[in-house]
């Protein structure tokens, strides 16, 4: 899915914005925080695809380091926190990388706000009032922006939108269909930039071994058109372009056997839905004889959450650590939701007042398609009785999501009611449990009376 830039315009920004708690200074002798937590940056960082100071930076120059006072949720440590050489899996405006986390002054632990147990929805704070509205932009919307809605007083949020199909998460979402003329099929070559590659143009020790280690499209062709792959080198402390030759990628006969077509999941050298080992090969799951599925990752997924197993290192190509479109009920929201105190994993309300019937699901997944707000899972989709084909082109009967009123509520900041392995029969139980403490599914109909129709 694509990701694009947000932020929350207007007055709205202080509404349901997530409340930290009082900010101390980690030291190395002083108590381990327990992961997650939120920290901030007091020093810049690197932010880098893996452990080591070797490892390609996550965002390209010059946003490569992370500038203090960057807020960003620390996931896991290699190591003892702030112990030599220990690196920190972070996550930052969406994305999942590491920062080294052997200085105890370079980060300032955010002290956690009181949360609910487990079993027990969040109480309902504060006068509620008239229905008021909540805008957040938005670089897929055509428009620019997005209105949502929400009690004053009352962090939730809701909208009418459509229910378009997203299928990742599925173990059969892309079924394995490059063939590339240089034979390496099972790699996403990546975009690469040599002269970028190192800060400020002359690189240093460890950026110069990058540099050589460094080979991809200068720019990502489409499917079945000739791209140049270029191979860095070193020339005096500068990284430059090497070698360079044209590879084609194309798709074979079975490029499109999966839930969903390959072209949706992006292009040589920008294969943005398919999930990939350290080493830029594609995750392959084996399951048939025509080469399998790719393994299409989901943005909310088992490390994210902080519920790896004691011991148990996180596997990308795992297709148990994601959101499973097929069995489970989810959503996508834009990560600009997030300026409203929405977090991945949050439980949602979704409901077809055409069909009166209702489904809880959790935001796994974030982007959207250009339009308006509202996608989700096959199996939410299939609750609702709406067309649940990814690929489109089916034949949906009475129902569509283009024509009837279908309806999101959002519980904000209530992503650790649910645990892993993830089980839809939990989600289903939390979520009843919300709606009762916020006023039962009257009120959301109440709610969804006034909405407008979906709109860009």
């Amino acid at each position: 899915m694509r990701f694009g830039r947000f932020c929350v315009v207007g007055a709205v920004a202080a509404v349901g914005v997530v409340a930290l708690g009082a900010e101390t200074t980690a030291t190395a002798q002083g108590p381990a925080p327990t992961f997650p937590f939120e920290a901030e940056l007091a020093k810049p960082l690197g932010f880098r695809t893996k452990p080591g100071l070797d490892a390609p930076h996550v965002l390209p120059h010059p946003n490569n380091y992370l500038q203090a006072p960057a807020r960003l949720k620390v996931l896991s440590a290699t190591g003892a926190l702030f112990a030599a050489n220990t690196f920190c899996n972070v996550e930052y405006q969406g994305k999942q990388g590491y920062i080294r986390c052997d200085d105890a002054s370079a980060l300032k632990v955010q002290a956690p706000a009181p949360s609910p147990a487990a079993s027990t929805p969040p109480p309902q704070t504060g006068p509620v009032g008239a229905v008021e509205t909540r805008t957040f932009t938005d670089g897929q919307s055509l428009s620019g922006m997005h209105h949502v809605f929400g009690y004053a007083g009352d962090d939730r949020i809701f909208f009418r939108g459509l229910l378009q199909v997203d299928a990742d998460g599925s173990p059969h979402t892309y079924h394995v269909g490059m063939t590339c003329s240089d034979g390496e099929n099972d790699w996403d070559h990546d975009v690469v930039s040599c002269g970028k590659i190192c800060e400020g143009g002359k690189c240093k020790k460890h950026e110069a071994a990058k540099c050589a280690a460094s080979r991809g499209f200068k720019s990502a062709p489409r499917w079945g058109q000739a791209g140049t792959v270029v191979q860095c080198k070193m020339d005096g402390d500068r990284c430059v372009d090497g070698d360079t030759k044209q590879v084609t990628c194309s798709m074979t006969p079975h490029a499109n056997d999966g839930l969903d077509n390959l072209a949706n999941g992006g292009r040589p050298g920008d294969l943005y839905g398919m999930a990939k080992r350290h080493d830029g090969k594609l995750c392959i799951l084996n399951d048939d004889a025509n080469g399998g599925h790719y393994i299409s990752p989901t943005a909310w997924n088992r490390n994210r959450a902080g519920a790896m197993p004691q011991g148990v290192a996180w596997n990308p190509c795992e297709p148990t650590n994601y959101v499973d479109s097929e069995t489970i009920k989810y959503v996508a929201l834009p990560g600009g939701t997030g300026q409203l105190g929405v977090h991945q994993g949050d439980i949602v309300a979704v409901a077809n007042w055409d069909t009166n019937q209702l489904g809880y699901a959790i935001f796994a997944d974030v982007g959207g398609k250009a339009g308006p707000l509202g996608e989700g899972s096959i199996a939410l989709a299939t609750a609702l009785s709406l067309e649940a084909n990814p690929k489109g082109g089916g034949k949906p009967g009475t129902h569509s999501s283009a024509k009837d009123r279908i309806t999101y509520l959002v519980f904000p900041k209530t992503h650790q009611l649910v645990t892993w392995p993830l089980q839809q029969s939990q989600i289903d139980a939390e979520g009843a449990k919300l709606m009762t403490a916020w006023g039962g599914v009257a009120k959301f109909r109440t709610a969804a009376s006034s909405l407008p129709m979906p709109q860009d």
